[in-house]
């Protein structure tokens, strides 16, 4: 699908891996604040594929199962 007009659409709730900073300070590099921010998981994810569709992520919480879902 490389190159293709995908669309990615994901639903995000908590920066879980971000968290893993707190137990090794030695990680974090000059990337890691826009690495692990929630508004562009699904950005990421496009970039990574490198897909060419829309791109949005929608944090809604405790209910983002059900919204990627609908």
């Amino acid at each position: 699908m490389e190159g293709s007009n995908c669309a990615v659409y994901i639903s995000v709730a908590s920066p879980d891996y971000g968290n893993r900073f707190v137990d090794d300070l030695n990680a974090i590099d000059p990337y890691s604040a826009t690495g692990n921010t929630l508004s562009i998981a699904s950005n990421r994810l496009s970039y990574l594929f490198d897909l060419r569709g829309p791109s949005v992520s929608v944090d809604t919480a405790c209910s983002s199962s059900l919204v990627a879902l609908h």
